[in-house]
């Protein structure tokens, strides 16, 4: 089953609202893989987005219908 990455972010300007940030091109062969590479995808992600978003975590989700 395929995996996807999904960030969790807050605004860096108030209110300050967290939320899941879906990445629909981060995609990998399972859950495993992506648990490893989550971080450094993150980091990048944060890198292009560091005057809007503080990523504060990750998860990879299955996509059950990717099988």
């Amino acid at each position: 089953m395929a995996a996807h990455l999904v960030i969790i972010a807050c605004l860096v300007a108030e209110p300050h609202t967290c939320s899941e940030i879906p990445l629909p091109d981060v995609s990998f062969e399972d859950v495993l893989v992506c648990n490893g590479q989550a971080r450094a995808k993150s980091e990048e992600w944060q890198g292009q987005h560091k005057d809007e978003y503080l990523v504060i975590a990750t998860k990879c989700l299955k996509d059950d219908k990717a099988g």
